[in-house]
């Protein structure tokens, strides 16, 4: 007995006679087989027996790699063979040659499909494999939020929206601010930070330069370690902000007008219908200009109330607690924008008697 493939001739030899079986239709399996013999040749047999192996059975999948959710196509064929079965992520019986989708792939792993054919001999295996991955995260509402100037120096505090089509949390961000639309040099780089919870990201102080336009981006990882696509800002709140979520510093810094540059007054000691004297003592850029003042007294205590004077002397008509705020711009500042300092409290007096000694007559 001999095992061949279905598009092989065998030979037997019997003793010193060598007749020639042949499988002229590849279609016999294990059947009498014809046989021919030399002239002169004394037969020992009239017919030889061939077991014919199913030729190697081949199985595609198309595509090789799927995200979750998704599906492939298998292929599949084999000849010279009665009947296929299928194993690993697949099962049943199965015909010599057919298609066949997966159907909905919702586990991230490699999947395999194996196919064996049988004939009369040995069976013939072949495995196709899909990979699947997760889908990537999803990074929007990526907003900037600017710092209030009259406190800070250029800065931002930049904000996003995580989601997942699989539920999967975030692993970890990045975010980057440059000066040029490529990000090819950012000023303000993140790297990859590890924070399942983290939705914002401030640049930091001394970083950012004034009177420069800037946009940030942002993206993020799920926990399959899958980067979403890069999103841009757009979304700004603040002063200068642009239409496209970019935004402008200003050209300078704002007037400072909080500790230690807040105003002051004289003399020590207030009493009621005698002037008091306040002095601005505001820090400004030396690129400022257009510097403008205003004074707000509460309550009035018999005067206007408000003052635009830089050093305005005030008179109050009646003794109380009066609390002064004094607000300043320049031309760094958006119009009808300014910085207000600390409001301070001034208690003012009647004043304080004088005793005239008066000889008795």
């Amino acid at each position: 007995m001999f095992s061949i493939n279905s598009d092989q001739n065998v030979t037997a030899t019997f003793n010193a006679t060598s007749p020639t079986c042949q499988d002229p239709n590849a279609t016999n399996y294990g059947g009498p087989l014809p046989c021919t013999y030399p002239p002169g040749a004394e037969p020992v047999a009239d017919s030889c027996t061939v077991n014919i192996v199913p030729s190697a059975v081949s199985i595609s999948a198309n595509p090789t790699s799927v995200t979750y959710g998704q599906s492939s196509t298998l292929n599949w064929s084999a000849s010279s063979a009665g009947s296929c079965s299928a194993s690993g992520d697949w099962s049943g019986s199965k015909n010599t040659s057919g298609s066949q989708p997966t159907g909905a792939l919702t586990q991230i792993k490699r999947y395999s499909y194996t196919i064996t054919c049988y004939g009369s001999g040995q069976p013939a295996s072949n495995t196709a494999y899909v990979d699947v991955t997760a889908s990537p995260p999803a990074t929007s509402n990526v907003t900037v939020i600017l710092p209030n100037y009259c406190f800070s120096g250029p800065a931002a505090t930049v904000g996003w929206t995580y989601s997942d089509p699989l539920g999967s949390p975030q692993s970890a961000y990045q975010v980057q601010i440059d000066n040029q639309s490529s990000f090819n040099s950012p000023e303000v780089e993140s790297g990859k930070v590890s924070c399942s919870n983290c939705r914002s990201y401030f640049s930091g102080t001394g970083i950012l330069q004034f009177n420069t336009t800037y946009r940030a981006r942002v993206r993020t990882w799920n926990a399959y370690d899958i980067a979403s696509p890069w999103q841009e800002a757009t979304i700004c709140n603040g002063t200068d902000c642009q239409p496209n979520g970019s935004w402008k510093t200003p050209s300078h810094a704002y007037p400072n007008v909080n500790s230690p540059y807040q105003f002051t007054w004289s003399p020590a000691n207030q009493t009621i219908d005698k002037p008091i004297q306040f002095t601005d003592r505001t820090l400004f850029d030396p690129q400022s200009n257009n510097k403008q003042w205003s004074w707000i007294f509460v309550p009035a205590g018999g005067g206007p109330g408000t003052s635009n004077s830089q050093n305005p002397a005030y008179t109050f008509e009646e003794e109380g607690t009066y609390q002064i705020t004094e607000s300043v711009r320049d031309n760094a500042m958006s119009s009808g924008e300014f910085c207000t300092g600390p409001t301070q409290p001034i208690n003012v007096i009647k004043p304080i008697p004088i005793w005239k000694e008066v000889a008795p007559r």
